[in-house]
Protein backbone atom coordinates (compact mmCIF):
# COMPACT_ATOMS: atom_id res chain seq x y z
CA UNK A 1 0.00 0.00 0.00
CA UNK A 2 1.03 3.52 -0.95
CA UNK A 3 2.21 5.74 1.93
CA UNK A 4 -0.81 8.19 1.82
CA UNK A 5 -3.41 9.48 4.54
CA UNK A 6 -5.64 6.88 3.62
CA UNK A 7 -3.17 4.33 4.79
CA UNK A 8 -2.08 6.10 8.39
CA UNK A 9 -5.79 6.62 9.04
CA UNK A 10 -6.86 2.94 8.59
CA UNK A 11 -3.15 2.33 10.27
CA UNK A 12 -4.51 4.99 13.29
CA UNK A 13 -7.95 2.84 13.41
CA UNK A 14 -6.85 0.46 15.78
CA UNK A 15 -3.75 2.20 17.67
CA UNK A 16 -6.17 2.66 21.03
CA UNK A 17 -6.47 -1.51 21.28
CA UNK A 18 -2.59 -2.15 20.07
CA UNK A 19 -1.63 0.49 22.74
CA UNK A 20 -3.79 -1.23 25.61
CA UNK A 21 -2.13 -4.37 24.51
CA UNK A 22 0.85 -3.42 24.33
CA UNK A 23 0.68 -1.74 27.91
CA UNK A 24 -1.44 -4.31 29.80
CA UNK A 25 -0.97 -7.49 27.77
CA UNK A 26 -3.72 -9.42 25.23
CA UNK A 27 -5.09 -11.34 28.15
CA UNK A 28 -5.94 -8.80 30.54
CA UNK A 29 -7.09 -6.83 27.25
CA UNK A 30 -8.95 -9.44 25.25
CA UNK A 31 -10.60 -11.07 28.79
CA UNK A 32 -12.37 -7.62 29.27
CA UNK A 33 -14.03 -7.71 26.21
CA UNK A 34 -17.57 -8.90 25.96
CA UNK A 35 -17.92 -10.75 23.09
CA UNK A 36 -14.69 -12.78 23.97
CA UNK A 37 -16.41 -16.20 24.88
CA UNK A 38 -17.54 -16.01 21.21
CA UNK A 39 -14.60 -15.85 19.36
CA UNK A 40 -13.77 -19.59 19.74
CA UNK A 41 -17.60 -20.59 18.63
CA UNK A 42 -17.55 -20.97 14.67
CA UNK A 43 -20.76 -20.29 12.49
CA UNK A 44 -18.77 -23.18 9.71
CA UNK A 45 -16.74 -25.17 8.93
CA UNK A 46 -15.84 -23.95 5.56
CA UNK A 47 -11.79 -23.58 4.93
CA UNK A 48 -10.85 -20.08 4.29
CA UNK A 49 -7.46 -18.59 3.97
CA UNK A 50 -5.82 -16.85 6.69
CA UNK A 51 -6.57 -13.44 5.44
CA UNK A 52 -8.69 -11.24 7.48
CA UNK A 53 -10.74 -10.19 4.47
CA UNK A 54 -12.04 -13.46 4.37
CA UNK A 55 -13.34 -14.08 8.08
CA UNK A 56 -14.85 -17.04 9.42
CA UNK A 57 -15.31 -20.76 9.54
CA UNK A 58 -11.35 -22.61 9.53
CA UNK A 59 -9.02 -20.03 8.32
CA UNK A 60 -5.62 -21.30 7.26
CA UNK A 61 -3.37 -20.92 4.38
CA UNK A 62 -3.92 -24.04 1.64
CA UNK A 63 -0.71 -23.16 -0.55
CA UNK A 64 2.39 -23.87 1.39
CA UNK A 65 5.64 -21.97 -0.24
CA UNK A 66 8.79 -23.90 -2.26
CA UNK A 67 7.02 -27.53 -1.83
CA UNK A 68 6.07 -28.73 -5.34
CA UNK A 69 2.14 -28.27 -5.89
CA UNK A 70 1.87 -32.52 -5.40
CA UNK A 71 3.05 -32.36 -2.00
CA UNK A 72 1.14 -28.99 -1.76
CA UNK A 73 -2.14 -30.89 -2.25
CA UNK A 74 -1.23 -33.95 -0.27
CA UNK A 75 -0.72 -31.26 3.07
CA UNK A 76 -3.93 -29.21 2.22
CA UNK A 77 -6.00 -32.37 1.77
CA UNK A 78 -4.59 -34.37 5.16
CA UNK A 79 -5.39 -30.21 6.54
CA UNK A 80 -9.28 -30.49 5.29
CA UNK A 81 -9.39 -34.06 6.88
CA UNK A 82 -8.55 -33.48 9.84
CA UNK A 83 -10.44 -30.03 10.61
CA UNK A 84 -13.45 -32.11 8.89
CA UNK A 85 -13.44 -28.88 6.65
CA UNK A 86 -17.44 -29.08 5.21
CA UNK A 87 -16.03 -26.77 1.88
CA UNK A 88 -13.03 -25.69 0.27
CA UNK A 89 -12.86 -21.94 0.22
CA UNK A 90 -10.68 -19.81 -2.61
CA UNK A 91 -10.69 -15.75 -3.26
CA UNK A 92 -9.33 -12.97 -4.79
CA UNK A 93 -5.88 -11.35 -4.49
CA UNK A 94 -4.81 -14.14 -1.87
CA UNK A 95 -1.25 -13.18 -0.76
CA UNK A 96 -0.42 -16.94 -0.08
CA UNK A 97 -0.93 -17.65 -3.41
CA UNK A 98 1.57 -15.03 -4.56
CA UNK A 99 4.01 -15.95 -2.41
CA UNK A 100 3.75 -19.48 -3.50
CA UNK A 101 4.30 -18.44 -7.09
CA UNK A 102 7.03 -16.16 -6.31
CA UNK A 103 8.98 -18.63 -4.39
CA UNK A 104 8.43 -21.82 -7.11
CA UNK A 105 9.22 -19.04 -9.84
CA UNK A 106 5.53 -19.41 -11.40
CA UNK A 107 4.89 -16.84 -13.49
CA UNK A 108 1.32 -15.79 -14.28
CA UNK A 109 -0.18 -14.80 -17.39
CA UNK A 110 -3.42 -12.55 -18.01
CA UNK A 111 -4.64 -15.87 -19.63
CA UNK A 112 -3.96 -17.79 -16.53
CA UNK A 113 -3.73 -14.79 -13.09
CA UNK A 114 -3.14 -15.89 -9.78
CA UNK A 115 -6.59 -16.21 -9.27
CA UNK A 116 -7.16 -18.97 -11.15
CA UNK A 117 -3.93 -20.83 -9.35
CA UNK A 118 -5.72 -20.35 -6.60
CA UNK A 119 -9.35 -21.59 -7.83
CA UNK A 120 -8.15 -24.95 -9.32
CA UNK A 121 -5.48 -26.09 -6.46
CA UNK A 122 -8.86 -25.39 -4.04
CA UNK A 123 -10.89 -27.45 -6.56
CA UNK A 124 -8.23 -30.12 -6.55
CA UNK A 125 -8.15 -29.96 -3.07
CA UNK A 126 -12.41 -30.36 -2.91
CA UNK A 127 -12.24 -33.28 -4.76
CA UNK A 128 -10.10 -35.07 -2.96
CA UNK A 129 -11.87 -34.60 0.52
CA UNK A 130 -15.07 -34.64 -1.41
CA UNK A 131 -16.91 -31.52 -0.17
CA UNK A 132 -17.71 -28.33 -2.21
CA UNK A 133 -15.48 -25.69 -3.62
CA UNK A 134 -16.66 -22.23 -3.14
CA UNK A 135 -15.48 -18.75 -3.74
CA UNK A 136 -15.13 -16.54 -0.62
CA UNK A 137 -16.39 -12.64 -1.49
CA UNK A 138 -13.33 -10.62 -0.45
CA UNK A 139 -13.99 -8.23 2.25
CA UNK A 140 -12.12 -5.66 1.65
CA UNK A 141 -10.19 -4.04 -0.93
CA UNK A 142 -7.95 -5.50 -3.86
CA UNK A 143 -4.17 -4.85 -2.75
CA UNK A 144 -4.49 -4.04 0.43
CA UNK A 145 -3.93 -6.10 3.97
CA UNK A 146 -4.79 -4.24 6.44
CA UNK A 147 -3.83 -6.79 9.23
CA UNK A 148 -2.37 -5.31 12.74
CA UNK A 149 -2.05 -9.12 13.79
CA UNK A 150 -1.76 -12.82 13.36
CA UNK A 151 -3.48 -15.13 15.87
CA UNK A 152 -1.79 -18.30 15.99
CA UNK A 153 -4.18 -20.70 17.37
CA UNK A 154 -4.08 -24.24 18.71
CA UNK A 155 -8.10 -23.87 18.93
CA UNK A 156 -10.59 -23.03 16.30
CA UNK A 157 -11.22 -18.90 16.57
CA UNK A 158 -12.61 -16.57 14.63
CA UNK A 159 -11.34 -13.17 16.31
CA UNK A 160 -13.39 -10.92 13.48
CA UNK A 161 -16.68 -11.85 15.85
CA UNK A 162 -14.97 -9.17 18.44
CA UNK A 163 -14.49 -6.12 16.54
CA UNK A 164 -12.47 -4.42 19.73
CA UNK A 165 -10.17 -7.37 18.91
CA UNK A 166 -7.04 -6.03 16.40
CA UNK A 167 -7.74 -7.02 12.73
CA UNK A 168 -5.50 -10.42 11.89
CA UNK A 169 -4.45 -13.40 9.88
CA UNK A 170 -5.51 -16.37 11.80
CA UNK A 171 -3.46 -19.60 11.78
CA UNK A 172 -5.31 -22.43 12.90
CA UNK A 173 -2.30 -24.47 14.10
CA UNK A 174 -4.84 -27.50 15.90
CA UNK A 175 -4.99 -29.47 12.65
CA UNK A 176 -1.37 -29.42 11.45
CA UNK A 177 2.36 -29.46 12.63
CA UNK A 178 4.94 -26.81 13.68
CA UNK A 179 6.52 -27.09 10.60
CA UNK A 180 3.76 -26.10 8.11
CA UNK A 181 2.30 -23.58 10.86
CA UNK A 182 5.57 -21.42 11.02
CA UNK A 183 5.62 -21.18 6.97
CA UNK A 184 2.15 -19.88 6.97
CA UNK A 185 3.34 -17.28 9.82
CA UNK A 186 6.51 -16.09 7.97
CA UNK A 187 3.87 -15.95 5.06
CA UNK A 188 1.79 -13.60 7.07
CA UNK A 189 4.86 -11.53 8.28
CA UNK A 190 5.76 -11.03 4.76
CA UNK A 191 2.76 -9.80 3.89
CA UNK A 192 2.25 -7.36 6.36
CA UNK A 193 5.66 -5.92 6.44
CA UNK A 194 5.22 -5.62 2.32
CA UNK A 195 4.62 -3.12 0.19
CA UNK A 196 0.29 -4.46 0.77
CA UNK A 197 0.41 -4.10 4.51
CA UNK A 198 1.21 -1.32 6.83
CA UNK A 199 5.00 -2.11 6.43
CA UNK A 200 6.91 0.59 7.92
CA UNK A 201 4.07 1.75 10.26
CA UNK A 202 4.70 -0.42 12.48
CA UNK A 203 7.07 0.33 15.31
CA UNK A 204 7.82 -0.42 19.07
CA UNK A 205 5.20 1.62 19.88
CA UNK A 206 2.90 0.17 17.40
CA UNK A 207 4.40 -3.30 16.77
CA UNK A 208 2.81 -5.80 14.78
CA UNK A 209 1.30 -8.78 16.80
CA UNK A 210 1.78 -12.08 17.03
CA UNK A 211 -0.96 -13.07 19.63
CA UNK A 212 -0.77 -16.96 21.16
CA UNK A 213 -4.15 -18.29 21.40
CA UNK A 214 -4.31 -22.00 23.52
CA UNK A 215 -6.65 -23.72 25.85
CA UNK A 216 -3.93 -23.56 28.40
CA UNK A 217 -1.27 -21.15 30.04
CA UNK A 218 0.98 -24.09 29.38
CA UNK A 219 -0.77 -24.48 25.85
CA UNK A 220 0.39 -21.03 25.08
CA UNK A 221 3.92 -21.24 26.37
CA UNK A 222 4.67 -23.56 24.03
CA UNK A 223 3.65 -21.83 21.16
CA UNK A 224 4.64 -18.86 21.81
CA UNK A 225 8.22 -20.67 21.81
CA UNK A 226 7.32 -21.95 18.62
CA UNK A 227 7.15 -18.62 16.82
CA UNK A 228 9.90 -17.20 18.39
CA UNK A 229 12.85 -17.79 16.11
CA UNK A 230 10.32 -16.51 13.21
CA UNK A 231 9.81 -13.32 14.57
CA UNK A 232 13.20 -12.09 15.67
CA UNK A 233 14.25 -10.74 12.84
CA UNK A 234 12.13 -7.94 13.16
CA UNK A 235 13.10 -6.77 16.38
CA UNK A 236 10.61 -4.55 18.49
CA UNK A 237 8.65 -4.33 15.61
CA UNK A 238 6.92 -7.38 16.43
CA UNK A 239 5.40 -8.29 19.66
CA UNK A 240 4.72 -11.92 20.68
CA UNK A 241 1.69 -12.08 23.23
CA UNK A 242 -0.25 -14.91 24.41
CA UNK A 243 -4.35 -15.63 25.35
CA UNK A 244 -5.00 -18.67 27.38
CA UNK A 245 -9.39 -19.50 26.94
CA UNK A 246 -9.05 -22.37 29.39
CA UNK A 247 -12.83 -22.94 29.91
CA UNK A 248 -13.97 -21.45 26.57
Amino acid sequence: MPQSHNLIAAFNEEREAVSAIVRNGIGKYALSLPGIDEITQLDDRIWRCMDSRTSGGLRFPPFIRKQDRAKSIRFAVEFGRKAKVSAVGHHLDCGAVGAYLEANSIKPTPQKPPFEYGREFAQDVADEVQVPCIEIPLQGEVGCHRERAVYYTSIDLDPSKEKRLPTGFVINREYTDAEHALIALRVALQIAFGPHGFGELFSGNQPFLVIVVAATQKEVDSLAQEVSASVARYGDRVKVDGLALSGR
